[in-house]
């Protein structure tokens, strides 16, 4: 009987001592689940914003040349001043410059415009959208707008010019 009882006490023990393994292991790796779940959501967000970043930046040269131009007449150009021939909109690979009468209504609107759309762009955290060039009165700026923004802003542009915009 002594002998039963000192297995069973054996295995008593060795049951514990596996169940306190189980949550040792359980309170190390929970932390490490939650720092890891963490640096993915960290690179995430920094891939997104570096996105933005760059949509934003390639968008400058654009903006120096409108602002050039803008500096230099007091309005901006119907077609965009890079020897293009297009008759509705002035178009370069990655950027759009809008249609004639919005860029007519911009000179004299006296708020801001957008006048200008870079690439749109798939976002993984943040809602996909573009960087716009906008114009407001003697200075031209860059911003992001994302695509649930834009296309509102683009309609009632094109209602306030009286015009018919195309989907951006």
């Amino acid at each position: 009987m002594n002998r039963e009882h000192a297995h069973a006490s054996t295995l008593g023990v060795a049951s514990a001592d596996r169940a306190k393994a189980r949550r040792r292991l359980g309170r190390t790796i929970a932390p490490l689940f939650i720092a890891a779940v963490a640096l993915c959501a960290v690179v995430v967000w920094h891939r997104d914003e570096t996105h933005i970043a760059k949509a934003l930046e390639r968008l400058k040269p654009y903006r120096a040349t409108l602002q050039e131009h803008l500096d230099g007449t007091g309005s901006l150009p119907p077609r965009f001043p890079n020897g293009s021939d297009h008759d509705a909109e002035s178009v370069t690979p990655g950027f759009r410059y809008l249609e004639p009468e919005i860029i007519a209504w911009a000179n004299s609107a006296g708020r801001p415009v957008i006048v200008g759309l870079g690439s749109a762009n798939g976002l993984i955290v943040r809602a996909n959208g573009r960087a716009v060039m906008i114009c407001d009165g003697d200075h031209v700026r860059v911003e992001w707008r994302a695509g649930h923004q834009l296309g509102p802003l683009l309609e009632q542009q094109s209602r306030l010019a009286g015009t018919t915009q195309s989907s951006p």
